[in-house]
């Protein structure tokens, strides 16, 4: 579990740097995307301007920081089938259950129950 938790760690933090670089490029594409003309579509108006999209480098940097956010829920996928033996290993689970549904919350919550009676 520790060493999950240090892979999940590390993977968190690639992941909030991919998420910086994005916002930052995001700020100058917004600063140039014009608005939605009258009588077009939000879609069409968005396709004209993939162009501008490309030009701040978003395409890459939405792809990268899209591959690092699924490596992040592989992890947490491990760290959620690892049995939490010790209180450590349910903080844990807790800590990433952000990335899952309520009903894996409360099976994470339940281990910690358990824990508690060892």
């Amino acid at each position: 579990m520790r060493r999950l938790w240090a892979e999940y760690l590390v993977q968190l933090r690639l992941l909030k740097d991919r998420e910086v670089a994005c916002s930052a490029a995001r700020v100058g594409f917004d600063a140039e995307f014009p608005p939605c003309p009258e009588g077009v579509l939000p879609g069409h108006h968005w396709d004209a301007y993939d162009w501008l999209w490309r030009k701040h480098g978003l395409h890459r940097l939405y792809s990268a920081m899209n591959r690092e956010h699924r490596k992040l829920i592989k992890i947490a996928k491990a760290i959620r089938k690892t049995k939490a033996e010790t209180l450590f290993g349910v903080g844990v689970k807790l800590s990433v259950s952000e990335c899952f549904e309520e009903a894996d919350v409360v099976e994470a919550a339940e281990d910690a129950r358990r824990a508690n009676r060892l």
